[in-house]
């Protein structure tokens, strides 16, 4: 999950646990692929900037992940299925990253945050101008509707990737129970969070990044060496600049060479 703004409140706690319940996420779901963008009830303009602009954010990531600033996630690549949406494939296999725009994510956009992590993907709410929710949401908008650019996209599908294939965060029922307890009771969110650390690595490997782009050699070996120096400055209580155990496998196989 990515904080968004203040308005965190105890009660979240208990209304976290209702992600969890079958149907819940469900209500009004939209699962984002470039075919249900390409389908939306908005104009055509839109539905392609919407496909142009989630593609452009995929292929951002996939220069991240193929730069040495990459340290948390492991080696990999995402293809973006024009009719089944993201994936991100490892030499060990390929986790489903499903972004769907849902009522529950509303509610977690109510409480202040982009996004909510879960089983295969995560979920972000509907934006203004509320027109479509595949196009109208927190993937590609910010709450207030105005287009988010490629760049921060890339950072929200990296961060909440960070969750799926680490298996951290509010994962299942259990882990978002143990997720919201520690958020409740020892008032932890954002990176000071256990199971937010190894995402939040990725974001600050992935900010280093984008600082580097379109800049010369110098520049990349100056924010290249400067995020070496954090990582080894860093204790654990603050980051994971390390990919998950191989315990967390992934949940289908490697791609066929």
């Amino acid at each position: 999950m990515i904080a968004g703004g203040r308005r965190f409140r105890r009660v979240l706690g208990g209304l976290a646990l209702l992600a969890t319940l079958p149907g819940f996420a469900a209500c009004a779901s939209v699962v984002l692929t470039p075919h249900a963008m390409r389908a939306a009830d908005v104009p055509i303009e839109d539905r392609e900037r919407a496909v142009s602009n989630y593609a452009a954010a995929v292929a951002r990531c996939n220069e991240f992940l193929a730069s040495p600033f990459r340290h948390a996630l492991p080696a990999g690549q995402y293809v973006l299925d024009d009719g089944q949406g993201l994936f991100f494939e490892t030499a060990g296999g390929t986790w489903p990253i499903e972004v769907r725009c849902t009522g529950w994510g509303d509610v977690v956009q109510w409480f202040g945050f982009k996004a909510q992590e879960g089983e295969g993907g995560f979920t972000v709410a509907a934006c203004p101008p509320d027109r479509d929710r595949a196009v109208d949401n927190g993937l590609l908008r910010e709450k207030h509707g105005y287009e988010v650019e490629p760049d921060l996209v890339a950072d929200l599908i990296l961060h909440e990737t960070t969750h799926v294939v680490s298996d951290e965060g509010a994962i299942g029922f259990w882990k978002s129970a143990s997720y919201y307890l520690e958020c409740v009771f020892l008032w932890r969110f954002d990176r000071s969070h256990s199971d937010e650390r190894r995402a939040y690595s990725t974001a600050e490997e992935y900010h280093q990044f984008i600082q580097s782009v379109g800049r010369g050699e110098a520049e990349t070996a100056r924010l290249l060496a400067e995020l070496e120096a954090h990582i080894a400055a860093s204790t654990d209580d603050a980051c994971h600049h390390v990919p998950a155990p191989a315990a967390s496998s992934p949940p289908l196989p490697a791609p066929a060479p």
